[in-house]
């Protein structure tokens, strides 16, 4: 059982915008979001990790860049980090969309409804099927922590469901900052990591 280190992406236009887009490769990194994850980098340097992950949007493939480039290590691109696909509401920008995207959280992860979607959208079981089949795949395999650059969404959606840090309800509250950094023992508990987190954007 090896530890992960899960690091939510840099700062991208997306979070500026406040707008859905989970689908395709996404908008890049803001200049912030660049110098996020450079920095993030440099204070990763000496600890000891044996692979980079990342998800295929393009805010997480340039996060893991700059961290692979100053650790000297390749990216291995896996489509089980997707951020979770939020269906109609992707490319809205909308008091009313986010509105319908914290009710269907809320649906998830207090009443259970977990075979509820926003229309074209993923269930929660579908989001955390995928997630455990790679931290299955990746976990039984022995080696050096493995550095996981995702999504803010889909670790509050899952870590409940695989892990024991916190609770289903509780992760309502969880905000990982951009290039904020989470520990994923091999025990299962989840410890959050401050000293790793870059300067972190105020929203999204």
């Amino acid at each position: 059982m090896r530890q992960l280190i899960l690091v939510r992406h840099g700062e991208s236009e997306a979070n500026i915008s406040h707008t859905f887009a989970n689908r395709g490769d996404g908008p890049p990194l803001t200049s912030l979001g660049r110098r996020q994850s450079v920095e993030l980098a440099r204070r990763l340097r000496g600890t000891r990790i044996g692979e980079i992950h990342s998800s295929p949007l393009l805010r997480c493939t340039q996060t893991a860049d700059e961290i692979g480039a100053v650790l000297g290590l390749p990216v291995v691109v896996d489509e089980a980090l997707r951020e979770y696909d939020v269906g109609e509401l992707e490319g809205q920008a909308n008091p009313y969309a986010w509105g319908a995207y914290a009710d269907l959280e809320r649906r998830w992860l207090v009443d259970r409804e977990w075979s509820a979607r926003h229309p074209d959208g993923e269930s929660y079981h579908e989001i955390v099927a995928r997630f455990g089949a790679y931290l299955a795949g990746v976990r039984s395999v022995p080696g050096a922590p493995v550095l996981v650059v995702a999504h803010g969404g889909l670790f509050r959606m899952v870590l409940p469901h695989h892990a024991s840090g916190y609770g289903y309800e509780e992760s309502l509250q969880i905000k990982i900052p951009n290039c904020g950094v989470v520990l994923f023992e091999p025990n299962g508990r989840l410890v959050s990591s401050p000293v790793l987190c870059a300067p972190t954007s105020v929203d999204g």
